[in-house]
């Protein structure tokens, strides 16, 4: 049984917040998820506010940082120094957080308002099968995430999750009908991203009561798939698992699991049938250039062990080249794939994976992003460019990948490749923080209690 619960977020006081659009506007002091963020982004981020949450999530580094002086206790020391400034504040009640996001569609300009819930999750392992990922994880965020956590004391940016719920049962509470002119509501646009347009966030304190146990009670039988965060719900996990380790090492008493507040992580829920609000985009490949012994013309000879030619429209992968030629390929009845799962023979990041990165080029995608060969590119012009300006060599395009797809793979225990899924818009961070009691302190890496300038 799934285990969610509101909680007395930490969020931005918009009272005591300088230099904001209007009264309950808060875009000076938000940001996109850390992932996504490159440097001289970061830089606009830090010159935007003084207390843009860019602070927290992705703190510069300094040239002068050493054991005792890193972009975790600076962040830690931000966050300390912003509660104790009032620049944020704690809910005085428990609440789940109702928050939408208006956005464009790419491509087809269609408007669409995506809608969920932040709230708490009982953290549980993948093996008890009530929380699902679907792509495959890399080792160097859950390290740095780690590290933020245990300064932090805190989760500062939600884990995506999807819900299946066609009877719309939360919907039919009215939590989402609250006219946009409501003062309760705090409100933020995002920078547009290349080639779209703004995104208009949205979220506001649910405190009643009955809509509360309604929500609780209609997730309760539910399964909960990792949309987006995988890093971030292993870290939580890793997490919870070092808290009660350090614990017993220092001879207290640990509780049964859901007992520590360290044992719930932040989370956004979506109904994943919401089709109109829940949009799925494909995330192309790069490859940068061809690995030791490879060449376009013998790359491209090898394909035909495993593909043969179709039309673009019914193919599995389409192979674009730096000299402006490509191919349409799809598997070949008798292909030899050792080890690509059924359910996901029909995906083409799963058949890229398995036939052309682990077979034809005999490594695996993270070991080629890890030498700095692959690259990945949501925008299918961006790829064209690429290729044309010799930044890449090859490129491989991806098609939308099918959410039953998706559901399926989960179901049968296996995980998709890394980035089958790009879901449009992302979370924004700075809403809300879910900061950790007292009962996790006496574990936290203490930073420095240096006072900063807010």
């Amino acid at each position: 049984m799934v285990q969610v619960k509101p909680f007395k977020a930490v969020r931005y006081n918009p009272q005591t917040l300088n230099h904001l659009p209007a009264q309950n506007d808060i875009t000076p002091v938000v940001a996109p998820p850390y992932d996504v963020i490159e440097a001289d982004y970061q830089q606009r981020l830090y010159d935007r506010h003084p207390n843009n949450v860019i602070r927290l999530i992705l703190n510069q580094k300094q040239t002068n940082d050493s054991e005792t002086e890193t972009v975790y206790t600076r962040a830690a020391e931000a966050f300390t120094a912003w509660q104790e400034g009032q620049v944020l504040m704690q809910e005085p009640r428990d609440a789940f957080y109702v928050y939408t996001q208006t956005f464009t569609a790419p491509g087809s300009g269609e408007q669409n308002t995506r809608k969920g819930l932040l709230g708490l999750v009982k953290l549980a392992e993948f093996t008890e099968k009530q929380v699902f990922p679907h792509e495959a994880t890399l080792k160097g965020p859950i390290a740095d995430r780690f590290s933020l956590m245990q300064h932090t004391g805190a989760n500062l940016s939600p884990v995506f999750m999807l819900y299946n719920d066609a009877a719309f049962t939360i919907e039919k509470t009215g939590i989402y009908d609250v006219p946009a002119n409501d003062e309760r509501w705090i409100v933020a646009t995002e920078d547009a991203e290349p080639g779209k347009k703004p995104v208009h966030h949205a979220f506001y304190a649910l405190t009643d009561d009955a809509k509360i146990e309604a929500i609780q009670t209609a997730l309760a039988p539910q399964s909960l798939i990792i949309a987006d965060g995988h890093h971030r719900y292993e870290t939580a996990l890793a997490f919870r698992r070092w808290v009660r380790e350090q614990l017993a090492a220092q001879g207290q008493t640990v509780p049964e699991v859901g007992q520590l507040t360290s044992d719930w992580a932040l989370v956004f829920l979506g109904n994943v049938a919401d089709e109109a609000g829940l949009k799925v985009y494909p995330t192309h490949r790069l490859l940068t250039q061809w690995p030791e012994g490879m060449n376009q013309q013998t790359f491209d000879a090898k394909l035909n062990d495993d593909f043969r030619d179709i039309s673009p429209e019914n193919a599995q992968i389409i192979v674009k080249y730096a000299d402006g030629s490509e191919r349409a390929l799809v598997l070949k009845p008798d292909h030899d794939l050792k080890g690509l799962p059924t359910a996901m023979s029909d995906l083409d990041t799963a058949v890229l994976e398995y036939a052309v990165f682990q077979k034809l080029l005999a490594k695996t995608g993270e070991a080629l992003k890890h030498e700095g060969l692959l690259r990945f590119e949501r925008d299918a012009e961006a790829v064209t460019e690429q290729l044309s300006t010799g930044k890449a060599v090859a490129g491989f395009m991806m098609a939308i990948p099918p959410l039953k797809i998706m559901f399926d793979v989960v179901q049968g225990g296996e995980r998709m490749p890394q980035k089958s899924t790009y879901f449009y818009p992302k979370l924004l961070s700075g809403l809300v923080f879910n900061a950790f009691g007292p009962d996790v302190a006496p574990v936290l890496v203490q930073s420095k209690s240096v006072a900063l300038n807010v």
